[in-house]
């Protein structure tokens, strides 16, 4: 068996609709690349079918975790973090609002660079569309106040397209559980000392009626404690 490189990890709640598509879409796309690669899915206790989806997933290159009840997205990436063999971690969002080539051209940006994050932009692809205006300017706004505070150059810190160096992630201990870890991993790999990197990486949002499960005052709230609270009070390594 191949030495892993890349440990790609998926976080799925009920996505019964597109989970099988969008595995069959990453597959193939890792099928082309001559190294070792492990997908990491974490059922966060779906009761729609995406449980019983991946427990019929047989293939070598897929390691499950089933949690018994929902952690959040957060905890689910923790626990990812913690079994992951690669020497890079990619966090993706199997929703399809975004392209597997997102992956790679992240891992290649880390790889060419001392970057230990390369974030994949909404905002430096061209053609992104956006429907919930009020999400995108929440995004914008939280990635102004990480800059000014943790002196980075960011266009889109919630990107669900996000490459790490795993053993410096390793060493970081999270605390969030929910979607404002998306915050969190930037502002302890800025406040660790890690150059971060963005690249553009295509997006196709979806609607709530679709299955998008994003909160945009309470998570965006949350988001803005997390990131103030680890620049004030969380400053121990």
């Amino acid at each position: 068996m191949k030495k892993v490189k890349v440990s790609i990890v998926l976080c799925v709640l009920n996505e019964i609709r597109v989970i099988s598509d969008s595995f069959e879409r990453l597959k193939q796309s890792c099928e082309e690349k001559q190294f070792g690669i492990e997908i990491i899915i974490v059922d966060n206790n779906s009761d729609d079918g995406t449980k019983a989806w991946l427990n019929s997933c047989e293939h070598p290159s897929v390691v499950k975790i089933f949690n018994s009840a929902n952690l959040g997205k957060g905890g689910s990436i923790k626990k990812a973090i913690a079994i992951a063999q690669g020497e890079y971690l990619i966090i993706f969002d199997p929703d399809q609002e975004y392209d597997p080539s997102a992956i790679w051209d992240a891992l290649s940006k880390i790889e060419g660079t001392d970057a230990k994050c390369v974030l994949g932009s909404r905002r430096l692809y061209q053609r992104t569309k956006y429907i919930y205006l009020l999400n995108y300017w929440g995004v914008v706004f939280l990635t102004t106040v990480i800059n000014m505070l943790y002196g980075t150059r960011l266009t889109d810190a919630a990107t669900a397209v996000k490459c790490f160096d795993l053993k410096f992630l390793k060493q970081i201990p999270l605390v969030s559980n929910g979607f404002n870890l998306d915050f969190e991993l930037v502002c302890r790999v800025a406040q660790y000392g890690g150059k971060i990197s963005e690249c553009d990486a295509s997006y196709s949002p979806r609607s709530r009626s679709e299955g998008k499960k994003l909160k945009a005052f309470k998570d965006g709230i949350q988001s803005l404690i997390v990131i103030l609270k680890i620049r004030f009070f969380i400053v121990s390594k």
